[in-house]
């Protein structure tokens, strides 16, 4: 799995990926018009810091083991 960013902001390949879509498509990217979280894109940001802080804990965590 590979990671993006420095210490404390890691974040993986794919999610840096969809942040980019994400921010160049906003509500018209095509997982919400194809109702992904029922096409809410309030839902989609909140999954997404969800998974994002989850995986940047971890991989931190991981760091100093």
């Amino acid at each position: 799995m590979r990671r993006t960013g420095t210490l404390d902001h890691y974040l993986t390949t794919p999610q840096a990926w969809l942040k980019q879509e994400l921010d160049r498509h906003g509500d018209l990217h095509p997982l919400l018009q194809e109702r992904f979280l029922d096409g809410d894109p309030q839902r989609l940001q909140k999954a997404k810091k969800m998974i994002d802080a989850e995986y940047n804990s971890w991989a931190t965590q991981m760091r100093w083991r």
